[in-house]
């Protein structure tokens, strides 16, 4: 298997549930190994798994050999049951954020280094009360 790389990505789903009779996670079901998922927000309603559900990875098989670090998710993602919470493992579930700062430039520009413009290599942009989006949407 080969090492996955997810960066500056993000999952909104305004309406409706994960779920799933495995792993589920608000950007990815699961990290075995050496995989990477860094700057990624997850904006879902609710996360269910049959076996393992977080805000950002439903299980990390190898959590030293994986680098999941700097993920947001929206504070009242429910994920298993648990919502808004910012304890425990932050690799699983990210870091809180309101749905205020998920509408704010600044939060993804300064924070999590994401490029705004009009072009592939400053692919996002962003207006007043949204989330963000692709410039050619």
């Amino acid at each position: 298997m080969f090492p996955e790389l997810v960066a500056q990505c993000y999952w909104y789903m305004h309406s409706g549930n994960i779920t799933s009779s495995s792993t589920s996670g608000g950007i990815a079901g699961s990290s075995e190994g050496d995989d990477s998922i860094t700057a990624c927000v997850a904006i879902n309603a609710t996360i269910n798994a049959f076996d393992d559900a977080g805000r950002i990875a439903g299980y990390i098989y190898y959590p030293g050999s994986s680098e999941i670090s700097n993920n947001f998710a929206l504070t009242v993602i429910v994920a298993g049951g648990v919502a808004g919470f910012n304890a425990g493992d932050i690799q699983s579930h990210g870091i809180n954020k309101s749905d205020a700062a998920l509408k704010t430039q600044s939060t993804y520009s300064s924070e999590l280094g994401w490029k705004f413009g009009t072009s592939d290599a400053s692919p996002w942009r962003i207006t007043a009360g949204v989330y963000p989006f692709l410039y050619w949407e």
